[in-house]
């Protein structure tokens, strides 16, 4: 999800695969695939009724970017620590990876 100082018609949601960034065509497609299959489904609203549970997101994905980084070092002698001794400067752009640093 994502918001800023542009117009609200800039806002909201961003989908992405493990190749990357969708575009609006590919959203678009994806949406109408799952209106065609679930267009005449019954669905009993009983089994959709749960109860929340809260989630430490930037916990999960720090810790999901902190293994990207190990995997794509893989420092043979410092696996656990790939960035030892490095000085690193983020430039979050005003957007959410202000939080994650």
């Amino acid at each position: 999800m994502t918001t800023s100082h542009l117009p609200y018609t800039r806002n909201g949601l961003k989908f992405f695969t493990k190749k990357g960034g969708l575009t609006s065509p590919e959203v678009e497609e994806i949406c109408d695939t799952a209106a065609r299959k679930y267009a005449n489904r019954q669905v009993n609203v009983s089994t959709l009724l749960t109860h929340p549970t809260k989630v430490n997101f930037m916990s999960a994905y720090s810790n999901h970017l902190r293994n990207i980084i190990k995997e794509r070092v893989n420092h043979p002698v410092h696996y656990d620590t790939p960035l030892l001794g490095f000085q690193i400067i983020v430039n979050a752009g005003n957007g959410s990876g202000c939080f994650i640093t």
